[in-house]
């Protein structure tokens, strides 16, 4: 059995956020034509606003057209298979490896696992990052899982 999701996946479009992203930049447009008019060249201040609200519009239309963010910064996943438990759940956090061979115990708490691993270390897994149908989707796959592969656990 293989799960893989990423979080970070591409999401529905925003209208909104489309027409944010848009007026930011139409004023900056704005802010430098206005001080164009008056004067000829622009002062330092004049360069940031312009700098700093056409980085906020071109967000807002990245974010608009369903793209996250974050996935410009790195990467989120989940991957189960028959070999292996791979969870990163965020951007900046690490990513956690753990081989079903080296799996001696797994116990649920509440948004992680404790896994104790044959050398009598533990290994945590956050899952508090992910929303709720994920969440499930890992509980149920690890939970088939560990079944099969007869590995003792509190669930």
């Amino acid at each position: 059995m293989n799960y893989y999701k990423d979080p970070l996946a591409k999401k529905g479009k925003s209208k909104l956020s489309l027409i944010v992203g848009f007026l930011f930049i139409l004023i900056a447009i704005g802010i430098i034509f206005s001080k164009t008019k008056e004067t000829t060249n622009l002062d330092v201040f004049d360069w940031l606003y312009l700098v700093v609200f056409s980085l906020n519009g071109i967000t807002y239309i990245i974010i608009g057209l369903g793209y996250p963010v974050e996935k410009i910064f790195g990467s989120a996943f989940v991957l189960i298979d028959n070999e292996k438990i791979q969870i990163k759940p965020g951007v900046i956090e690490k990513k956690k490896s753990i081989e079903w061979e080296d799996i001696d115990y797994i116990e649920y708490r509440l948004n992680k696992y404790i896994i104790r691993k044959n050398d009598h270390s533990t290994v945590k897994i956050p899952l508090s990052k992910f929303d709720y149908d994920t969440l499930t989707e890992i509980k149920k796959v690890i939970n088939e899982l560990t079944n099969e592969k007869n590995i003792k656990s509190n669930f």
